[in-house]
């Protein structure tokens, strides 16, 4: 009691996220500056696949990311028997990972996976941040076009849509693309 924590919700992992599909990039980011995973999955759409497909992106990005405590937190289960709930958990803890059973609906499960939290965030240093180096991805249709002599126009969609996202002074947007590129 009295003890606090911050939790990142990371959504929009999707299968293709370490390649920059959707905002995955985006998301993959921040799951590096944790301590401790939770993956949360919903019990209604196939949690295993769920699980898999997030620990393949996220491998995909960093297999260290891999190595840090983590949970599952099987929500939903108030839609399930008690006996269905049994099942789901037995397949998830198969993967090597503590499956917390929980519904957010009626709040069951909610205080062990927090202080199963807890725990492990207590007993985990924070992640060194190296600034890492920019990764570009180079996407198809990205075209070069010299206007003049040591001046070019990249036209990309993947960059056309990051910057229809940028609001007001572009400036510093600017000098970052320019140390990227």
């Amino acid at each position: 009691e009295g003890e606090r924590f911050t939790l990142a919700d990371i959504p929009g992992i999707i299968e293709g996220a370490s390649q920059g599909k959707g905002l995955g990039l985006e998301f993959l980011r921040h799951i590096a500056r944790t301590r401790v995973l939770l993956y949360v999955l919903d019990v209604a759409e196939e949690p295993l696949k769920t699980f898999r497909t997030l620990r393949k992106e996220i491998e995909a990005y960093d297999p260290a990311l891999l190595r840090r405590p983590s949970l599952i937190a099987l929500n939903k289960v108030d839609l399930l028997t008690p006996k269905e709930v049994e099942e789901r958990v037995a397949e998830l803890a198969q993967e090597g990972l503590p499956v917390l059973p929980v519904s957010a609906l009626t709040g069951e499960g909610l205080a062990t996976l927090k202080e199963a939290l807890l725990s492990l965030v207590k007993a985990t240093p924070a992640p060194e941040l190296p600034r890492p180096a920019p990764r570009v991805l180079v996407e198809a249709g990205v075209e070069v076009v010299p206007l003049e002599e040591g001046v070019y126009e990249v036209r990309s969609p993947a960059l056309e849509r990051y910057l229809s996202r940028l609001k007001g002074d572009l400036s510093e947007a600017a000098g970052y693309l320019q140390e990227v590129f």
